[in-house]
């Protein structure tokens, strides 16, 4: 219903458009026909969103008084009280599990390695930490917004504050997940020397060509 809903609306919109290329031709007047035939699909998805929007009002409504009907399959329908409880005990146990494995990976590698200075070493360290540091940054986010979640109920907020942080807590493990980049980059010589060889390239692709043809090699200059 919602999508149906949808596509009556993008019709409608289309009146918008018409009346928008209307206003930049000569001819800003037509005939009754003229304007109806123009207008018919916007008129109909008119009338088809105006009442398609009150069944939807009718069935939230049946689906919020009788919560036995089926609902729409979406991951917040499974979080109730109990089962709610049971994933973030359970979602916390894994993280927490995941950041001692890494831990272990780092001791591993620390004690492996005889020569600590060989380029091998270097670059296990290297990509060993970038990646220590995103996991336990996304799993510190994700804990601490289970957290946040389960103190809620206790802090007795009204329904538009508690709206609200839950909110800001959602954003949390999207920050977090939008960091990867700029993790790599800072603790990875192998990913900020990768970063700097092709941003470089694209840079000098676009302002200057001649650069480029002064070099020996063209390939090493111009290599994606």
């Amino acid at each position: 219903m919602l999508a149906a809903d949808a596509l009556g609306n993008a019709f409608y919109e289309l009146g918008l458009l018409e009346s928008f290329f209307a206003a930049l031709i000569v001819q800003k007047y037509y005939l009754l026909w003229q304007c109806f035939c123009m207008q018919a699909l916007p008129m109909f998805g008119a009338m088809f969103t105006t009442t398609s929007m009150l069944f939807i009002a009718i069935d939230r409504l049946l689906s919020i008084t009788f919560p036995i009907l089926p609902v729409l399959c979406t991951l917040g329908e499974c979080y109730q009280p109990q089962l709610g409880a049971f994933v973030g005990r359970n979602g916390t146990v894994i993280q927490l599990t995941t950041i001692t494995l890494y831990l272990l990976l780092g001791a591993i590698i620390k004690f492996a390695y005889k020569k600590r200075t060989s380029a091998a070493y270097v670059f296990t360290r290297q990509i060993y930490k970038s990646l220590l540091f995103i996991v336990m940054f996304l799993c510190f986010n994700l804990v601490f917004n289970l957290f946040a979640l389960q103190m809620l109920p206790g802090l007795q907020l009204s329904k538009i504050s508690t709206l609200h942080v839950s909110l800001v807590l959602a954003y949390l493990p999207n920050i977090a997940g939008a960091t990867h980049a700029l993790v790599l980059y800072t603790f990875s010589h192998e990913y900020r020397k990768a970063f700097k060889v092709y941003v470089h390239c694209s840079i000098l692709e676009r302002t200057s060509t001649v650069h480029l043809y002064n070099r020996d090699s063209i390939f090493s200059s111009t290599k994606f």
